[in-house]
């Protein structure tokens, strides 16, 4: 008697876990077979930051070095303009940040070598020296302004944005072209034109090119020799 108790219960078992499958795969079929319903997929909202106009004020130093070779003048000159200089790097980094570069040495356990190396490359224009002081230990400092607009932090966030606006190159203006005189009431004086080289003839000589009279503004004409007088006919007349 127990052992057809347990050979029903392992069957009873079979047989509900077969009509659930059959079930499930019943109302799947039908499921598939009225169709899916596709839901749209709403975009997600991009959130635009909105960067506002800024003033912003660097400085930066420089320190007089003694050199026998300069002046005194000339030493505080130097150090003014290593201050400036200062200020614009230091501006330079805060407007596009700054690339570091570090390594770090580690022998048994304890750090050797240590070195961090700054890189910074960019082109700033439109600062504005504020002032330019003397502070303690022949140290100078000059402070820089420059206002930042919005279109700005927007190109450095998204270049794409940016487009390069391309100034159109002036156009040449060209020499004017000298005018001839026009002779109309006063008589103009001739100027006396050779014509071209002769050409080479060979072993016949060449008949020397004579000389005509040129007149500014009259095109000439060929014609016969009017006259008797005339020995290198047809030549040419003016009108």
């Amino acid at each position: 008697m127990k052992m057809r108790s347990f050979f029903l219960v392992p069957m009873g078992l079979m047989m509900l876990t077969t009509a659930c499958a059959h079930q499930h795969h019943g109302h799947g079929h039908g499921h598939g077979h009225h169709g899916q319903r596709h839901y749209p997929v709403q975009p997600m909202p991009v959130q635009q930051i909105q960067y506002e106009e800024e003033h912003l004020r660097v400085s930066g130093r420089g320190a007089v070095v003694p050199d026998v070779t300069q002046t005194q003048a000339q030493q505080k000159l130097m150090a003014m303009r290593a201050s400036r200089m200062d200020a614009y790097r230091n501006l330079a980094e805060r407007l596009y940040g700054i690339e570091l570069e570090g390594s770090t040495t580690v022998r048994q356990m304890a750090a050797r070598h240590d070195t961090v190396r700054s890189f910074i490359n960019r082109h700033v224009a439109g600062a504005r020296v504020v002032e330019t002081v003397l502070m303690d230990d022949n140290i100078y400092q000059t402070t820089l302004e420059l206002t930042v607009g919005r279109r700005f932090y927007s190109c450095v966030t998204y270049p794409s944005t940016c487009s390069t606006v391309h100034v159109p190159a002036p156009t040449p203006v060209r020499a004017p072209v000298p005018v001839s005189p026009v002779c109309e009431q006063a008589p103009c004086q001739p100027v006396s034109v050779p014509r071209t080289a002769p050409r080479n003839c060979g072993s016949t000589p060449c008949e020397r090119q004579p000389v005509y009279t040129r007149y500014p503004e009259r095109a000439p004409r060929q014609g016969s020799c009017p006259t008797t007088d005339c020995v290198h006919a047809p030549y040419e007349t003016y009108r």
